[in-house]
């Protein structure tokens, strides 16, 4: 059973479509902020998305297994769901910014100095592209390197 999971090329084309994803974020805050953190790796948000990574892989990868079936239409709508999922996050994510500052500011109106929130949740258009470039040409290689 565990040589067929591991040798099974959907489950390595969405395993590495997300260590991807996720070691770029690792590298990429560890080039803005020179150190390197465990939790860079697990973070949400950020370029690319890993959620759009996932899901296009798993899609791109029943296609290139099976073709046009109905698992593959199932994946396919699991993907965008996802897609839209994640834009959305992010737009709701970023109207929440955007009032808590407001709200910090007018409190800090006072003299009173305190830092502006900013949370990373849900991915931006280009990111969530990336993403679904990245799980499509990592199944690919899988499948054809």
């Amino acid at each position: 059973m565990w040589r067929e999971l591991v040798t099974n090329r959907i489950v390595i084309s969405c395993f590495l479509a997300v260590l991807l994803a996720q070691a770029y974020k690792a590298i990429d805050a560890y080039g803005k902020n020179r150190k390197f953190h465990l939790k860079y790796f697990f973070m949400d948000g950020r370029m690319p998305s890993g959620h759009t990574a996932i899901a296009a892989a798993l899609s791109a990868s029943i296609f290139l297994e099976e073709g046009v079936t109905t698992l593959w239409i199932a994946s396919t709508v699991f993907a965008l769901v996802t897609i839209k999922t994640v834009l959305g996050d992010k737009t709701f994510a970023l109207e929440q910014e955007k009032m808590i500052n407001k709200i910090m500011k007018d409190i800090s109106a006072g003299n009173i100095e305190l830092v502006e929130w900013a949370y990373m949740t849900g991915h931006t258009v280009k990111e969530v592209w990336v993403g679904l470039l990245l799980g499509i040409a990592v199944s690919a290689a899988v499948y054809f390197v």
